[in-house]
């Protein structure tokens, strides 16, 4: 294959990078292959340094790689590198596109979503405000990709417990999406599933039960069983199963999910071990905490690779499995895991936060049982 021609001979355009692989069968056959996610990491890594070289740092080509680059490192859970390319993107495009623009508002939204993951709520807040609006200005209020971000909007403000605000967004974003789109869309079906999510956390779950299996199907059919959207709709449909009681089909779809994500994700992907965390409540409410305790420290060290020690979510992993080993008898353990969290959760959150307060409120139980 010479250089500037695919594997047929014809000319390819010479503003894109090219990556040729002929791999054939025993027959000889040619044979279709993919590149392993860490191997697809360094070749983007290689080609964004090619393009910083040859076009510049400012060149959409450049910045076009480096945000697909940033993209794949948050899905690998690499949130540091991802953010440095987020924000080096967003800032370039704002100088050479505008605020505005779809490009601009695409790295913004981005880089919402990965402070969002690393627990920086008002940050995010601050960012994915200023990209909504972008959107509704740019593109307008009845555009699918502004409804995408109203929906994340939506879904840091239900994070932050800031339920009646998130409600009418998420109820927008799929009114807009189910009309444009159709109902079996997978930007739909993320919007439902979303809603239902809601529903339940406000108690709604009779209301929700319904969305949450509408999203659970539509993504089985659109996007396959194994799909990481898919599996993140079973798992919520799990856990309002939880919650109304209906544990054996929770406990199957939870363990579905889990294994999926194992396969799709990895051990160590953040999501993988919130499922791995959901599984191990569900467990340990049942009373089986021998089977609950390797999943919540799975969970708990996984966090602390990935997030890092004083993370809040970290820091509710350690809570929950110094609660376990405190059931079981491990008062030691248990002691040493409530203290972290209480360290962390005042560092984090201050004396009056309510997780601060129950970390402290277990740590005077089990000091008191011990006297």
């Amino acid at each position: 294959v010479r250089l500037g021609e695919d594997y047929k001979g014809r000319a390819v355009d010479p503003g894109r990078d090219v990556w040729v692989v002929r791999a054939t069968d025993d027959s000889g056959a040619v044979s279709n292959v993919s590149a392993e996610a860490d191997s697809l990491l360094q070749l983007l890594r290689l080609r964004l340094a090619h393009l910083r070289k040859e076009k510049g740092d400012a060149d959409e080509y450049t910045l076009h790689c480096m945000h697909d680059f940033a993209r794949r490192l948050n899905a690998r859970a690499q949130y540091d590198e991802a953010e440095r390319l987020y924000r080096e993107c967003w800032a370039s495009r704002k100088q050479t596109l505008g605020e505005n623009h779809p490009g601009t508002l695409a790295a913004l939204g981005n880089l919402a979503r990965l402070v969002k993951t690393q627990g920086r709520l008002e940050e995010a807040l601050l960012l994915q405000r200023q990209a909504v609006e972008g959107c509704r200005a740019s593109m307008g209020s009845e555009h699918p990709d502004t409804m995408s971000c109203v929906n994340n909007l939506a879904s840091l403000l239900q994070r932050m417990g800031r339920l009646e605000e998130a409600a009418p967004l998420y109820q927008e974003a799929l009114h807009v999406c189910r009309a444009k789109l159709g109902n079996d869309d997978p930007k739909t079906m993320t919007m439902v599933n979303n809603l239902a999510s809601l529903l339940r956390k406000q108690g709604r779950l009779e209301e929700a039960e319904p969305l949450h299996r509408e999203a659970v199907d539509g993504c089985r059919a659109k996007l396959g069983a194994t799909h990481p959207n898919t599996l993140a709709c079973l798992l919520n449909l799990a856990a309002l199963l939880e919650s109304k009681g209906c544990l054996e089909e929770s406990e199957r779809l939870h363990r579905e999910g889990l294994g999926g994500l194992r396969a799709k994700l990895g051990d160590g992907h953040p999501n993988t071990l919130t499922a791995a965390d959901a599984l191990a409540s569900l467990l340990t409410s049942q009373g089986r905490l021998d089977e609950a305790e390797p999943l919540l420290r799975e969970a708990l060290d996984g966090r602390r690779a990935k997030l890092s020690d004083t993370h809040p979510t970290t820091l509710l992993s350690a809570h929950k499995l110094a609660g376990v080993l405190e059931a079981q008898g491990h008062l030691e353990q248990a002691e040493s895991l409530y203290r972290e969290a209480l360290e962390g959760r005042r560092g984090k959150f201050g004396e009056d936060h309510a997780d601060t307060r129950a970390s402290a409120n277990s740590l005077a139980e089990l000091l008191k049982s011990q006297r």
